[in-house]
């Protein structure tokens, strides 16, 4: 197994395993992680953001492990992160605010790398059916000499159809720039994301329930001259978020499922792979005061091309006082 870019890989499963997707109805979960991988992003959009509530200011961490078994080879891993985010959530406008940070080592190769990923967004409520946001993403990593950097600027739109049904979708154009050694290249694609959620919500009780996809344009990254492709990259996610609220403990459950597919012409690297990710959330969240929530993460990742499985089992525990 190459140790060149080997964690661009790692480091993206990692980030798509510890949030639950937001793309249009609010959420019961108040300190989900709504950041993104490298390039494995949990959709998120910012227009959901005015129905989301209370007010909040809190972080957290989590512990992670990785296995990855290719035939009679096993490799393992460990991870570990922190995250610190504000929702100040008005009757017109609200903002939001995420830093995140994850280290990764794996010792069978004397690699450790670092990846920060931060996101910042904006948005407001025209009346009591229609909600506009913007918001802008960036990450970077250093991968043992593979530098990546994403930006990725959105703007989304939810449409409240009755009392409980929400109808939402965002778009974007990503750029990503990609450096190996002095060989640098940059390309954009457009992303889109959409989703129908319910939430219900009573005095004591409440129900969040939401079916999103996201779609990517290909990504062909070239070198300087513009003759010679060295990277490309294509996904598709599909997903489903649950919340039930009792009081102030509520219950989270999401499963994703994507396709993705990567050519790295530098490291002679083509696979076709399948991402399973699955969170179960307990929390208690009372609308002013000290929140809870601890998620379980378990990821699997299948390369179809070279038959490895990449395995992520880990805990994510995050407070937060609410006002």
């Amino acid at each position: 197994m190459r140790k060149t870019g080997f964690l661009t890989f790692i480091l993206a499963m990692l980030y798509s395993g510890i949030t639950l997707a937001q793309v249009a109805a609010p959420k019961l979960n108040p300190i989900e992680l709504n950041g993104s991988g490298i390039f494995l992003i949990h959709p998120v959009n910012p227009a959901v953001l005015p129905w989301n509530g209370p007010s909040s200011f809190g972080g957290g961490a989590y512990d992670l492990d990785l296995e990855i078994v290719n035939g009679p080879v096993t490799i393992t891993g460990t991870g570990d992160g922190s995250v610190i985010q504000a929702n100040l959530i008005g009757e017109t406008f609200s903002l939001a605010f995420e830093s995140s940070t994850i280290t990764i080592e794996i010792p069978d190769f004397n690699v450790s790398s670092e990846f920060k990923d931060t996101l910042v967004s904006l948005a407001g409520r025209m009346g009591e059916y229609f909600a506009i946001g913007l918001s802008q993403q960036s990450s970077e990593d250093d991968d043992d000499g593979v530098i990546t950097v994403r930006t990725l600027p959105m703007i989304g739109g939810v449409l409240r159809l009755g009392e409980s049904f929400y109808l939402g979708g965002a778009y974007g154009t990503q750029t990503v720039e990609r450096t190996v050694g002095v060989v640098t290249g940059e390309a954009e694609r457009v992303v889109t994301r959409a989703g129908l959620g319910i939430f219900i919500k009573g005095k004591d009780n409440a129900f969040h329930l939401e079916l999103y996809t996201e779609s990517t344009d290909l990504l062909e990254i070239f070198d300087e001259t513009g003759n010679n492709k060295i990277y490309v990259e294509d996904s598709a996610t599909t997903g489903l978020t649950l919340e039930v609220q009792f009081g102030n403990i509520f219950f989270g459950y999401e499963q994703m499922t994507r396709e993705f597919t990567e050519v790295d012409v530098l490291a002679s690297v083509f696979e076709d792979q399948e991402e399973v990710d699955t969170l179960i959330t307990i929390g208690y969240a009372p609308m002013e005061g000290l929140q809870l929530v601890v998620t379980s993460i378990s990821t699997e990742i299948t390369k179809l091309t070279s038959g490895e499985v990449i395995t992520i089992n880990g805990l994510f525990v995050g407070l937060a006082m609410a006002f």
